[in-house]
């Protein structure tokens, strides 16, 4: 196998049976070409090239998200300024400020990267990232979207239930909740979705029980929170 950047050779390996893992050295447009070795080791005939964008700071910048968004945004700004129209680098360029509280700043990524690339992955973070700004009734169009096209999303189903109860619908959230834990009873926040849901149908012992089982999966604080006011009640 050989990499090249330009007329230049980046990487010559040997590579034996159907795959051969390249890890992204630059960001840079490359080109790959794989020969053929006979029995005896000897060079066979090149295939054509095969142009590839490799994108190190993408790389570099996801593979530190979501622990390190301030140090994953360094990153993805060089990535997102060496490929401008590279959608999944501005979804995460996006979620990395989303995650540091910048939603304002992350919003028009996001509609940049939709605009590019309009994937469940990047519309059911823009979701939440509507939701997060208070915009509902746009965060259910963003999800239901998703659902039309892929109705087993459970990030989506999830994220819609989050939404249609802070609209006061909270029979629909309790369904759309316990959908989501049929399908995957570990889906991270959906006890905690339905317990909020029972609630305001003044089912407090079987959300107890709910946000009791979420804690001892996920400690997370609104979780810890939640379950401390109920106790005081």
């Amino acid at each position: 196998m050989e990499v090249r950047s330009g007329e230049r050779v980046v990487l010559s390996a040997r590579a034996e049976g159907g795959l051969f893992r390249y890890l992204p050295q630059a960001d840079r447009v490359s080109q790959v070409r794989a020969f053929a070795l006979d029995e005896v080791g000897l060079l066979g005939y090149p295939s054509d090239p095969v142009p590839f964008r490799e994108r190190y700071s993408f790389y570099q910048g996801k593979r530190r998200l979501p622990q390190d968004p301030v140090g994953a945004e360094a990153f993805l700004r060089r990535a997102v300024e060496a490929f401008p129209d590279d959608a999944e680098a501005l979804g995460e360029l996006a979620f990395a400020l989303y995650l540091q509280g910048r939603h304002a700043e992350a919003k028009p990524l996001y509609e940049r990267a939709l605009a590019l690339l309009d994937s469940p992955d990047i519309r059911v973070r823009y979701g939440r990232l509507l939701y997060h700004m208070g915009r509902y009734a746009e965060a259910e169009e963003s999800y239901r979207r998703v659902l039309a096209a892929d109705p087993g999303n459970l990030d989506a189903r999830w994220g819609l239930a989050e939404v249609v109860l802070a609209l006061g619908r909270a029979k629909e959230a309790e369904l759309l909740a316990r959908q989501v834990l049929s399908l995957k009873p570990n889906y991270p926040l959906a006890r905690f979705t339905l317990a909020k849901a029972l609630l305001e149908a003044g089912k407090k012992e079987e959300a107890r029980r709910l946000l009791e089982e979420e804690l001892r999966r996920n400690p997370d604080p609104e979780v810890r929170g939640l379950l401390e006011r109920l106790s005081g009640e």
